[in-house]
C-alpha cells in the first residue's frame, strides 16, 4: 500500500483522468518538440504512466523503458525512456537510496547505452 492518497480521483489536489489526460499532453509536447533520444524521469507512478506517454509521443513501440516498481512508500519511482531505433540499452541497474532512518526512498535508475549502428 502506497501513501500517495492525494493524487488519487477525488482527493482535495482533484486528480482526475481529465487532468492525467492534460499533464500527459503537456509532457508529450514539450518531449515533441524537443525530440530526446533520452529522457529521465522522477516521481512516475507506475509502468502504465509510461506507457501512456510513449503513446502521447507515437510510435510507443520506438520507446524503450527502463523502471521497476521501487521501495519508496509514497508509490514514486524514476524511469528512463530511449529511442530504441538510436540507442541499445547494454545494462540496465537500480540504486536504492535509503534515508537517515533507513527507510528506503525512490531508486535510481542506471542505464548503459551506446548509439546503434545506421
Amino acid at each position: 500500500m502506497t501513501e500517495d492518497e492525494e493524487f488519487l480521483p477525488g482527493s482535495y489536489l482533484g486528480w482526475n483522468e481529465r487532468v492525467y489526460r492534460y499533464k500527459l499532453e503537456q509532457i508529450g509536447r514539450i518531449l515533441k518538440d524537443v525530440k530526446p533520444v533520452l529522457v529521465g524521469l522522477a516521481e512516475v507512478e507506475n509502468r502504465r504512466v509510461l506507457e501512456d506517454l510513449t503513446k502521447e509521443l507515437g510510435r510507443p513501440e520506438q520507446w524503450g523503458i527502463l523502471h521497476r516498481e521501487g521501495p519508496d512508500r509514497r508509490g514514486i519511482d524514476c524511469a528512463l525512456l530511449y529511442r530504441q531505433d538510436q540507442l541499445e540499452c547494454m545494462q540496465e541497474d537500480f540504486f536504492v537510496f535509503r534515508l537517515p532512518s533507513g527507510n528506503p526512498t525512490r531508486e535510481a535508475v542506471i542505464g548503459e547505452f551506446r548509439f546503434r549502428q545506421g
